[in-house]
This record gives C-alpha cells, sequence and structure tokens, in this order.
C-alpha cells in the first residue's frame, strides 16, 4: 500500500515523457494523436523521441559544457539579454550542431502540427541554449519601488540581470507579444524546452500548470457568445465559471478580461519580479486577491521529469516556472519558438541572422544552401509558390548558392514552379523585368 500511495503521489506532482511516432517515410504527423490533444487542450505535450540519441549526445559534448572549448575560451557563447548561451546560428564549428537541433525536421513537422498549417506557413522567432547553474536565491531590494509603470526604475537593465533559480508563476507571452496572446484555439506559435540533461539528477524541472478545460479560471475562460470575467463573473452568454474556483474578485482584477494579466511583467502597474517568494510578497501586500489567485497556481503545478533529448511543447499562455537545482549541479536547455508567418505582433527573440551574414565563415549561406525547403522557410525564404520567384530571381538566387562549398541542394520545387508559370528562362526574365 505503501509503495502505491508513493507512485499516485509522484503521478499527482510529475509529468513524464512519452513517446513519439516512429520515423515513417509515408507519414507527414510525428505526434500522436494524445500529444496533440494535451497541448491544444492541456496547454503542453511533453515528448521523447524526435531528436536522434547522437545529435543529442553531440550537443552534450560541446555545447555550454564546462569541459568544452567553446565554454573554456568563450567561442560561441554570447551574453544576450542576461544568458550566457550559444544563439541560433552558432557560428563556431564545434557548435553548430545548435543549428541542427533549431532546423530539424522532425520538430519543424511537430510544430507545424500542433499549429495545425504547413511548415512553409511557420517562421523561427527564438533559438537559444543556455545553461542554467545552481545558485542561492537573489534578493531583490525594494521590489515595490520597481513599477512598470516608474520609467526611470531600472533604465538599461535587463529582468534577467536579476533572475532567480525559483522563479515565480508566469506565461512566456509577455516576453514576446507586443500585443496579447489570441484565443485559447487560435494560438499564434509553438514554444518548446529542449533538455539536455536528466532532472532527476540535476533538479530544474519545469513546473507547469496544466489547462483544466474551457472554463479554468486560471486561462483563458471561453464561453457560448463570449468570455467570462476573471471572478466567476458571468460573460455575455449568462454562464459563470465553476463555482469555487474563481478569480479575483475584489478591486485589483475586476475589470481584466483575462486572469493572465497576473502576473510580474504582465499588467503594466505590476513590477517585474523573478524570484518567487518576493513576487508573492508584493502581491499579498499590495494586491491581496490577485495573491490568493496565484496561491491555487502553484498548488496546481506540476514538474516535468525529463532526460536528455526530452522536449516540452508549450504555449506563451501556459502557466509554468522555473525551479532550483539541486546544489552543484549545471542543467542545458535550448528554447525554442515557431510562430505563424503572419504573426507579425509576436516579435523575435534572437537578433535576427543579417548580421551573421557579415561574416567569412558564410554559416548562414551553407545553412540555406543545403537545407530542405521546408527548414528555409521557417528562416524568412519564399516558398515554392510565392510571388517572389521569377526566372531571374530563379536564376540570380542559384548563382548565389550554387558556388558554396557542397553546392545547392533541394531547389527543384522552385526550379519546377517558375518553369511552369513562366514559358522560357533567359528571355522570360527579361520580359518579366522590362514590363515592371
Amino acid at each position: 500500500m505503501e509503495s502505491h500511495s508513493r507512485h499516485l503521489e509522484e503521478q499527482t506532482r510529475y509529468v513524464y515523457p512519452t513517446r513519439v511516432l516512429d520515423v515513417d517515410g509515408n507519414s507527414t504527423k510525428v505526434l500522436t494523436a494524445a500529444q496533440e490533444d494535451s497541448w491544444r487542450e492541456n496547454g503542453f505535450a511533453l515528448v521523447d523521441g524526435i531528436l536522434e540519441p547522437d545529435l543529442v549526445d553531440q550537443i552534450r559534448r560541446n555545447c555550454c559544457n564546462e569541459v568544452s572549448p567553446a565554454r573554456e575560451s568563450g567561442v560561441g557563447l554570447t551574453k544576450d539579454n542576461g544568458f550566457r548561451g550559444i544563439l541560433f546560428p552558432s557560428l563556431d564549428p564545434a557548435t553548430e550542431c545548435v543549428n541542427q537541433v533549431t532546423l530539424h525536421p522532425r520538430i519543424i513537422t511537430a510544430a507545424a502540427q500542433l499549429l495545425g498549417i504547413r511548415e512553409h506557413e511557420m517562421r523561427l522567432s527564438q533559438s537559444e541554449m543556455w545553461p542554467k547553474f545552481s545558485r542561492p536565491a537573489q534578493r531583490e531590494e525594494d521590489a515595490s519601488s520597481r513599477l512598470a509603470s516608474e520609467p526611470s526604475a531600472g533604465v538599461g537593465q535587463s529582468p534577467f540581470s536579476k533572475s532567480s533559480p525559483d522563479q515565480r508563476v508566469h506565461i512566456d507571452a509577455f516576453n514576446h507579444y507586443l500585443t496579447f496572446p489570441n484565443h485559447w484555439y487560435k494560438p499564434d506559435c509553438v514554444a518548446m524546452i529542449i533538455y539536455y540533461d536528466n532532472t532527476e539528477i540535476t533538479g530544474g524541472g519545469t513546473a507547469i500548470v496544466p489547462r483544466e478545460g474551457p472554463e479554468d479560471p486560471a486561462y483563458h475562460i471561453c464561453q457560448a457568445g463570449g468570455r467570462s470575467g476573471p471572478s466567476g463573473r458571468s460573460g455575455p452568454s449568462g454562464r459563470s465559471g465553476p463555482s469555487g474556483r474563481s478569480g479575483p474578485s475584489g478591486r485589483s482584477g475586476q475589470n481584466d478580461p483575462s486572469p493572465q494579466l497576473w502576473t510580474p511583467g504582465g499588467r503594466g502597474d505590476l513590477p517585474w519580479i523573478d524570484d518567487r517568494t518576493l513576487a508573492e510578497d508584493y502581491f499579498l501586500e499590495h494586491h491581496p486577491d490577485i495573491h490568493a489567485f496565484r496561491q491555487s497556481l502553484y498548488s496546481r503545478e506540476k514538474q516535468v521529469r525529463a532526460t536528455p533529448g526530452t522536449i516540452l511543447f508549450y504555449r506563451l499562455d501556459t502557466w509554468h516556472r522555473g525551479t532550483p537545482l539541486f546544489p552543484g549541479q549545471m542543467r542545458r536547455i535550448q528554447n525554442m519558438l515557431f510562430k505563424r508567418k503572419h504573426a507579425e505582433w509576436v516579435t523575435s527573440w534572437n537578433a535576427g541572422i543579417s548580421r551573421d551574414m557579415y561574416s567569412r565563415a558564410q554559416t548562414v549561406e551553407r545553412i540555406i544552401a543545403s537545407a530542405t525547403m521546408k527548414q528555409r522557410c521557417v528562416l524568412g525564404f519564399p516558398d515554392a509558390e510565392s510571388e517572389y520567384w521569377d526566372p531571374y530571381t530563379l536564376a540570380a538566387c542559384k548563382a548565389r548558392f550554387s558556388k558554396i562549398p557542397g553546392g545547392l541542394k533541394h531547389f527543384s520545387e522552385v526550379e519546377e514552379a517558375v518553369n511552369a508559370r513562366f514559358s522560357s528562362g533567359v528571355s522570360g526574365a527579361k520580359r518579366t523585368r522590362s514590363q515592371m
């Protein structure tokens, strides 16, 4: 009985990965129906089996590792918003395996599968690998003075310069959106965390708050004809939220359309505090109703159990947080984000690859020359049916990339599309350009 009780407790506190579909040349899917449903309904899917073990081992040997040449020399490690990590594209030959993961065909297919679109209809918005080290929690001085409404407070400082090993519960939307997350069943993007260490050894498993149905007051409370208010008050349909599971009913949150605003750095008057204890102390003093709501999130959270190669697919509107590592440990992860190509309100975390083309290494050019069309398209390369292509642009792009070592590959799709639309090669190109 004791072992059975312990097993039930483990199932309550932790989430374990499930295996994806096996590689099948005839299949266009990577994730199982259950994994798709978990992401769409619960806000996450934890999976194993997408990345090849050899590729994962290469990452572990060469990237963000204490004995890695890149770590010892500082090559390939970039200080970005307070993170010491490897941004895509890595220009260091020793860590170009990060590029392989970023554009991994099965990752791209899985992300498109979750969004319900074709691969070329997505764009890469983030890819960064970085290590987290165990350390004491940093205590921020006078958190109440760091209100977002005070423009002079913290000018020139990144919030990550005071990040905490024990984070407050939050959503990632406010790191990426210029606006606010779309309706639950109209997601703009797929976020993911790729783990390169065993969290049972290192600690630091991501804690997530699974969504519990369309009337879960922790999320968008979608109802027929409209969305209910944050305290279980009825929406336009006249149906109230679940009894006994309401959000703040006091002054602080009563006029807000979504409870996901109630996080540090979310609603404009709430200060950016990363540390869990300091954040919740602030809410207890200044917004006790929001504090009570947030305590319910902590009571519901489950922690990810991951081994090297495990991937957490989640959403920018999924409640989650980072947890402390065990003493003396290091945990490496890769954060990635794919968005719908027209979702311009979701901004890019990475600085972009334009400046990386200002390099003798020609890393970006080599990636484009060797990539498949699906891989190119997530970087912004025009798909075969794009109006960009005509005989002139086709010939110019072929001339640009065909001299790259290894040559230009996987380009027949564009050539066939152009040939089908234009009657001839060079002469057609001249006519096209002269008519402009």
